[in-house]
């Protein structure tokens, strides 16, 4: 169920991302929200399962690969290129971040840990 609801936000990410840089007004009026949200957490996951097996550090290349593969011929090879870049660095930022969160909630933890008062 955690992973689950983990790939629908990657994939509403993904959608996000399509919408601010745009080009998906047609699509969108035709499909739907729903069925596109649908179609981006698919693709997400496939890359990211696709980034895992080919042992790439981080799934370098793999995961843009399979999204331009997947969603080129939906949305538009350049918006895909575009698309998928500004994911990895959305991704890469987020996970800093919470590297550094909890780093600094060990840090406090074990400061605790030794001095309790």
């Amino acid at each position: 169920l955690f992973m689950l609801s983990a790939w629908v936000l990657c994939g509403l990410s993904l959608l996000l991302v399509f919408k601010a840089i745009g080009g998906m007004g047609l699509l969108y009026d035709k499909m739907g929200f729903l069925a596109l949200w649908a179609i981006m957490t698919a693709s997400v996951a496939f890359a990211t399962i696709a980034g895992f097996v080919s042992m790439m550090p981080g799934g370098l290349g793999t995961r843009e690969w399979v999204l331009i593969e997947t969603l080129g011929p939906i949305v538009g090879t350049p918006q895909v290129m575009l698309a998928a870049g500004i994911l990895r660095l959305q991704w890469v930022v987020a996970e800093l971040l919470a590297g550094g969160v909890l780093w600094y909630l060990d840090r406090q933890w074990t400061q605790f840990r030794k001095h309790p008062n």
